[in-house]
Order: structure tokens, then C-alpha cells, then sequence
């Protein structure tokens, strides 16, 4: 740092050390500047010309255009901090005060311009302690703000899938796991968004309780179901202290904790969200052809994001689904309501981001207005349905609603519906609103006039001809009266000033309407400002009840939603039960289906018993459509668990609480790990997770390895969920398992049509198995020439012979477990009768050291 730098650079230096990592926006008059590093990264992501100041580089943006740059540094995952001017610029008083205004990151924007209205924008806080992991994640620009955590036994899986679920895009860490943890650091890393590292002394439980009573203005936060030794509270109060320390004011939208328990939902892994293509396709990471396109029927930018909620969270409580249910069942059996409804919403605009807006003094008068617009179609419906008041939103007193109804009175009355951009004088409230404003702009309009009148009042009066009335900044307004007609001045002017040319004078009906212009000038920008706080307090108050109403119009708007695409698609009611069955008539793949002419796709049956038919092993060729038929038997059970109606004539679903997915070949390289070693990731996972009340789809497990090693791997995996008794949907093109029969397993196949060498694909699931996997003929079908096929076809043909069909499972498998020595017995007895669920952590340790105490003198 060079001695003859500016002021203005030493006040730049200081401020950027407290954003060192973020790039700052520094105000010099009309434009933002950037400086040094900040402006070699800023102006190659921008496009912008790099210049120099003093040798130092340097770019700038005017100042009324920011917001679409600053949009395209979050979008690159950057962090901007705003550097405003705090004061006006003073003749003589040095370098203007300039502070932080607001830091903005990918996780913390709310301006509508960097939003996207369809996707909630979280920002996530990871912490990990001797036994849990915990999240807590946040939308700053609606207020949600919910945590959960989950036991380090189940590993880092259910790290990747909660991550999944939430799709942050920003992550906020614990250094030391990070640095010292390599499959953690992986996991964030693979995120692929903005991560910041605290130390370890900011996830502090006590602090974290402490924070949230603060915030709350609480002695307890009971009425959020957390506790103060709440695994997830360190995670959620470095989250809460980021979001403040970035907002530089008032969080007051966060007025509610969520407290996600894992076992309240239906788990759905990794795998299962990834390649049931729920929000996003495998094919280019968009929304296109997936579960949330064919469900997306909403109407409001809230009611599309919570339907995604619903979709990653489906329900496990049977009464919760078929609460659900009979609120979708309603507008499916209305066809007046749910189009009066779609109609109405679809004038409705964010609320809850509007409210956000106005809460952290970052909205506009537009935004009042539509808070207005929203209302008024509510109430509009309410109107034309009745009943939808009482039966939604019966949680909200009437009093309630009186307030909001005299609130949007007011916004409609006042505010000037032709305002566009921010406040501006003269523009936001209408004349006729306020006497007292229409009074002092009355004044300042009419002005010029009252003075030419009051002038040529004064030449009838005293004869001066040319008499003239000015001002200046310096004496105000003045009569100027010319040297040759002084002596026609009347004794009640007051001299002003001498000129050589002739005199200036006021007079006392001069200063009085002097007084009154400059007065009207200064005032009416007050008043205006005052009667639009008026407004903004008036909203504020109502907040916490406007909230109510966003969580619950989003809510219909689900509901009207699912049952929209029922009519659409021709979806049925399912049956869910308490029985461990699924049974399914005429099933069909929802996302499959919506992209084929109506009636195309073919449907298929499946049934899986109480007590028998667990599990079906299913062969048939390729492109015969076994990966479509586990797929979309998968996906009609979670859109049942969902409250939704599923594409299938008829459904009987016993409650389900995991779905395991294991499915496709790919690798993960930045993980280092092949496609092998992927899917016996995934296939270990299921095996230890699963229970009797799942549902599993495996799709060629083994092929990734040895003929021979993959099929004993299929064939000891299949017996293992047979003997978990989880419902099972087992592919494979291991002909060879066909030949293991059990009481619980059924044996399914695709049909086909095989005449004299030309393949008919039916995508008809029968009883059976399938004769051959025809790889040869997809091979054709696929181009591949005609010499390479000739020599395949003569290949197999030599080699048929030599195939050893079925040796391998030609004896009864030997027992899995060996008979238990008597101590091994006595340990096993006691994890029988162990009460893990009552078990606080510390209990769960000190019952696990005593265990491996007791068998230490077991031998191997």
C-alpha cells in the first residue's frame, strides 16, 4: 500500500477486509466499482473492459442497472456485497461515509429479478457430531426455515439423499469435517454450489437455543418441537447467524421452526430420487419429462413449490393420506370449482415473497399492489364458493380476515396503480387520497400561477409597468423594479437589494406565498412517504396471518393440481391400507405415458400378497420394458403415499415406508468410484435399510462384473430380501435364477412375439419366464453390421452347447448364519430385547461397549 493513496482508497481497503470473501460493489456516484482482484474475476465472468486507477485494475456498472449483473455473479455462485453512499456529497467536507448496505449470495437473495419463481431457494448449514449428522435449511425469501438430523449408524447416504431433497444453493460447513473428512468433503464438493466454512466453535447447541429465544422473543422453543439438546440446533444457528449478519436488519419472516422427522415421510434414497426422475430427467438435469411435469397443474409460484415438497416428502401416516385424498377427491368431482379456482389463482403472485420483501424494507409500491391483486381474487373465490373458506381456511378467524379486507381498501385507494419502479415523489399515492397532500400539491402545481396572478395584481395596484417577479437561491422571490419607475413604490415594498439598474423588493403577501411553495415543495414528499409507511406498517402487522394464507392457498393449489392431472391422464382413487400388500390393475408409467398418443402405452398388473408372492423375478429381453414396469410401479406407490390419484384402474397400496431404487449402470467419478462399485454401493445400502415394509426395484444386479461372480451376487441378493421379505421387483438377464424356487418369490416375464426372427415387443407382463434375452436382435435393431452380427449369431450357436444352465443352484444353498455358540446367543438375546428407540445416545454407546465386552472371549 503505497503512502499517496487516496482517502477514497483507504476507505475501499478497510471496508474490503470485512467482506474478504465476497466481490464489492463500491459506490462512487452513478456507478459501482471494482477494484483489484474483484475486478479481474468480476470483469471476465461479466464481459466487462478492465481499466485501471493508479496502476491497480479496475470496472465499473452504473448503479441503475446492478441488479442483472449481480444476478449473473450469484448465478455463478459469487458472493456481492453492496457498498452504498450514507450521506450526500459536501463542498469542502472530504470523502462521503459509505457502508455494507446488504451482502447477497446465491442462498440470501429475495429481489424478485434473481429468483426463480417455481424453485425454492435454500441455503443449508451442515454440522456432524460423535452420533448424528444434522441439516438445516432455509428460504430467506419466503421465511421457511426447517432442520432435522439423522443417526452417523445409517452413514453418509442419508447426507446425499437429504441433499438431494433439498437442493441447496448455498452450503455453509464445519471446517474440520470438511478438511479431515474426505467422503464428507466429497459429498459438499459434489454439490456443486457456494461453500462457506466456519469453525467448529460456531456449532454450538447452547448458543444455537440461545439465538433462536432471541430471535423468537421465546423462554422455550416447545412450540416448535425442539429441545435444547436438539442434535439439529448447532447447524440451524450458524444458519441463523449467516442469514443475519448477510441481511443487515430485521429476519422477521422467519417466524416458525420446521422440525422434519425422517420417520414421518416415506424414504426415498439417492438412487430413488435420482432415477425415478422425480424433479429432474436423467437425460439433461431439467424438469422436462419427470413426475413433477406431469403433476405441475398449479396455478401460484407457491403451490408449484410445495408440490415439489410433496413430491420428495411423501406421507406415511395413513390418515394424513387420506386426508389428503379426500381434499383432492373434491375438486376432482367439481368441475365448476376446480376451474373457477384455477382461474382465480392464476391472477394470484407470490405472497409470501411479498410480504418478505416488505418485512426486510426491500419492496417496492408494486408490491403492495399485488399483495392486493392476490387477495382480492381470494376473496373473489371466496365469493363464488363458499364453502372453500370454511373448509381451507378455517384455521383464520374472521376478525382476521375483516383486517386483511380493510387493508387491501386501503392499498387499492392509495396507492397509484401506474408506479412501476421504486418509491418516487408524486407518484405512489393518488390525488383524493389525502386532503392534506392533495392540498400542498395543489400549491406546488399551481405555483406559476398564483404568482402571475399576484403580479399582475401589484402593476393594476400601483401602475409599474414593468415591474417583474423572480428569485434566486440566495434571496428567494423579489419584485425587480427598474430605475425610472422607483418612485411609483408603494411604502409597504421592503428593499432587498440595490442594483445599478434598479431596485428588488418583497413585500409581506410575497413572503407569504414564498413560504407557502417552499413549504408545499418540502412537505408534500414527506407527507407522501409518511401515508406510504402507513401502508407498509399496516401490512407488517398483518404478516404472520398473510403467511397463513400463503401456506394455505399453496396447499389448494396442490390439491386442484393433482386432481387436474387425475382428469387429464385418467388416474384413479388408490386404496391405502394398513395390510402389507400392493396390489395393482392395469398400471402404467406416469411420466412414459404422458408423452405417447392417449391409449398407446400398455398397462400391467402386479400383485404382491401378505403372507406369499413377496417378491417377482422378472426376465425378458431387451427393450421389452421391464425397467418401465419396475419404474412405474415404484412411482404409483409414492404418488399414493403422496395423496395423489395414480395411473392405474385400480390400486390396493399397503403403507410403504421406504422405496429403494437400484437401477441404470453409470460410474461416479468424482466420488472415484466405477460402475460396479456404484451399484454395490446402492445394493448394500437397500440391504442393510430395507424392512418387510418396503418396497425394492433392483434392475441387473451383477452386470457390472463377471459373468460368473454377478450371478452368485444377483442370486445371494435375491435370497436376502426373500428371507427381509420386502416387496421386491427383482430384474435380471440371469436366466439361471429361474431355476430357484421358494414360497415367496413369483416369477414374471415380457412378452413377445417371435416370428421366424422378427421381434415383437408387446410390453405385456405375464406368469412365466422369458426364453431368451435377444440380445443379438436388439443389437440388429440398434445398426449394428451385418458381418458382426453373423459372426454373434455363430458364436452362440457353438458355444450353447457348453453352457451350464442352473449347476450353480442345482443343491439347496448352505444355512446364511452358523448355529450360535451359547455366549453368542446370549448377545444376541439381548439386542433382541435391547428398547433402542428409548435410548439417548449415550445409553446407545455404553450398550454397545458392553456387548463387545461380552463376546470378546468368543472365538472366531
Amino acid at each position: 500500500m503505497g503512502s499517496n493513496e487516496t482517502p477514497m482508497m483507504k476507505q475501499y481497503r478497510a471496508i474490503k477486509q470485512e467482506q474478504q470473501d465476497a466481490i464489492l460493489f463500491f459506490r462512487l456516484g452513478d456507478f459501482y466499482e471494482m477494484f483489484f482482484d474483484d475486478a479481474v474475476e468480476a470483469s471476465g465472468i461479466l464481459n466487462l473492459v478492465l481499466t485501471s486507477r493508479n496502476g491497480h485494475p479496475m470496472c465499473g456498472i452504473p448503479y441503475h442497472a446492478a441488479k442483472s449483473y449481480i444476478k449473473r455473479l450469484i448465478d455463478a455462485g459469487k458472493k456481492v456485497a453492496v457498498c452504498e453512499q450514507t450521506e450526500l456529497p459536501q463542498k469542502g467536507k472530504g470523502i462521503v461515509r459509505r457502508e455494507v448496505a446488504r451482502v447477497i449470495t446465491p442462498g440470501t437473495r429475495i429481489d424478485e429479478d434473481f429468483l426463480d419463481n417455481d424453485l425454492p431457494n435454500h441455503i443449508c448449514a451442515v454440522s456432524i457430531s460423535d452420533t448424528d449428522f444434522a441439516c438445516a435449511f432455509a428460504d430467506v425469501s419466503t421465511g421457511e426455515f426447517s432442520l432435522t438430523s439423522a443417526p452417523r449408524g445409517s452413514g453418509f447416504e442419508a447426507l446425499r439423499w437429504m441433499l438431494r431433497k433439498v437442493q441447496p444453493a448455498e452450503l455453509l460447513v464445519q471446517e474440520s469435517c470438511y478438511f479431515e473428512n474426505e467422503e464428507f468433503r466429497a459429498i459438499i464438493d459434489q454439490a456443486g454450489v457456494l461453500v462457506n466454512k466456519y469453525p467448529d466453535w460456531f456449532f454450538s447447541s447452547g448458543d444455537s437455543y440461545e439465538a433462536f429465544l432471541d430471535h423468537f422473543h421465546s423462554v422455550s422453543l416447545k412450540q416448535f418441537g425442539i429441545r435444547k439438546d436438539d442434535p439439529a440446533l448447532p447447524a440451524a444457528g450458524v444458519l441463523l447467524g449467516c442469514l443475519k449478519q448477510n441481511a443487515k436488519g430485521s429476519l422477521s419472516q422467519i417466524q416458525q421452526l420446521y422440525r422434519i422427522e425422517e420417520h414421518d415421510y416415506l424414504l426415498l434414497d439417492e438412487s430413488a430420487q435420482k432415477n425415478l426422475e422425480l424433479l429432474k430427467n436423467l437425460l439433461d438435469g431439467s424438469t422436462q419429462f419427470t413426475l413433477f411435469s406431469v403433476l405441475k397443474h398449479t396455478k401460484t409460484a407457491a403451490g408449484t413449490r410445495r408440490l415439489r415438497d410433496w413430491i420428495v416428502y411423501p406421507l406415511k401416516s395413513l390418515e394424513q393420506i387420506r386426508a389428503r385424498q379426500e381434499r383432492v377427491h373434491q375438486f376432482y368431482t367439481d368441475q365448476i370449482l376446480i376451474n373457477d379456482v384455477r382461474t382465480r389463482f392464476s391472477r394470484m403472485l407470490d405472497l409470501r415473497r411479498l410480504t418478505t420483501r416488505i418485512l426486510m424494507g426491500r419492496s417496492m409500491p408494486r408490491d403492495l399492489l399485488a399483495i392486493a391483486q392476490t387477495v382480492e381474487s381470494l376473496f373473489a373465490l371466496f365469493a363464488e364458493h363458499g364453502h372453500l373458506r370454511t373448509t381451507f381456511f378455517s384455521s383464520i378467524p374472521d376478525e382476521e380476515f375483516r383486517r386483511l379486507e380493510e387493508a387491501v381498501e386501503v392499498i387499492v385507494q392509495a396507492i397509484d396503480s401506474s408506479i412501476k419502479g421504486p418509491f418516487e415523489e408524486g407518484c405512489v399515492i393518488r390525488d383524493g387520497y389525502d386532503a392534506e397532500l392533495d392540498a400542498l400539491r395543489s400549491i406546488k402545481q399551481d405555483s406559476r400561477a398564483v404568482l402571475d396572478e399576484y403580479l399582475a395584481s401589484i402593476k393594476r395596484d400601483t401602475g409599474i409597468t414593468n415591474i417583474r417577479l423572480k428569485s434566486n437561491k440566495i434571496i428567494g422571490y423579489f419584485l425587480e423594479v427598474s430605475k425610472a419607475q422607483t418612485h411609483l413604490v408603494p411604502e409597504t415594498f421592503l428593499r432587498k437589494q440595490t442594483l445599478v439598474q434598479g431596485e428588488r423588493y418583497t413585500t409581506d403577501e410575497l413572503i407569504s406565498l414564498e413560504r407557502q411553495i417552499y413549504q408545499a415543495e418540502t412537505s408534500s414528499g414527506e407527507v407522501e412517504m409518511r401515508l406510504y409507511g402507513r401502508i407498509i406498517e399496516r401490512v407488517t402487522e398483518l404478516s404472520v396471518f398473510l403467511a397463513k394464507v400463503a401456506g394455505i392457498t399453496a396447499e389448494v393449489d396442490c390439491y386442484q393440481s393433482l386432481a387436474y392431472a387425475a382428469m387429464k391422464h385418467g388416474y384413479s382413487r388408490p386404496d391405502l391400507v394398513y395390510s402389507n400388500v400392493l396390489q395393482i390393475e392395469g398400471g402404467r408409467h406416469p411420466i412414459v405415458e404422458s408423452i405417447m398418443e392417449r391409449g398407446e402405452f400398455i398397462p400391467n398388473d402386479l400383485s404382491v400378497e401378505q403372507s406369499s408372492r413377496r417378491a417377482a423375478l422378472i426376465t425378458g429381453p431387451n427393450m421389452s420394458g421391464k425397467s418401465t414396469f419396475l419404474r412405474q410401479n415404484a412411482l404409483i406407490v409414492l404418488m399414493a403415499h403422496m395423496g395423489s390419484y395414480v395411473p392405474a384402474d385400480q390400486a390396493v397400496i399397503g403403507i410403504t415406508d421406504a422405496v429403494f431404487c437400484r437401477v441404470g449402470a453409470s460410474d461416479n467419478l468424482a466420488r472415484g468410484e466405477s460402475t460396479f462399485l456404484v451399484e454395490m454401493n446402492e445394493t448394500a445400502f437397500i440391504l442393510r435399510q430395507a424392512t418387510e415394509s418396503s418396497l425394492v426395484i433392483m434392475d441387473e444386479v451383477g452386470r457390472g462384473t463377471s459373468t460368473r461372480d454377478g450371478l452368485s451376487i444377483a442370486y445371494a441378493v435375491l435370497q436376502k430380501l426373500l428371507k427381509l421379505r420386502a416387496k421386491t421387483l427383482f430384474a435380471t438377464h440371469y436366466h439361471e435364477l429361474n431355476t430357484l424356487n421358494h414360497p415367496m418369490l413369483q416369477k414374471l416375464f415380457l412378452d413377445i412375439i417371435d416370428d421366424r426372427g422378427t421381434i415383437v415387443f408387446l410390453k405385456k407382463v405375464r406368469e412365466g419366464v422369458a426364453s431368451s434375452s435377444y440380445g443379438i436382435h436388439v443389437a440388429e435393431l440398434a445398426g449394428i453390421p451385418a458381418d458382426v452380427l453373423k459372426t454373434a449369431k455363430l458364436h452362440q450357436q457353438s458355444r450353447e452347447a457348453d453352457l451350464i444352465q442352473g449347476d450353480l443352484f442345482a443343491m439347496d444353498p448352505p444355512p446364511l448364519v452358523e448355529e450360535y455358540p451359547d455366549a453368542a446367543k446370549a448377545v444376541v438375546e439381548r439386542l433382541r430385547r435391547a428398547a433402542l428407540d428409548s435410548m439417548t445416545p449415550r445409553d446407545a454407546i455404553a450398550f454397545l461397549y458392553e456387548l463387545k465386552d461380552s463376546i470378546d472371549g468368543i472365538e472366531a
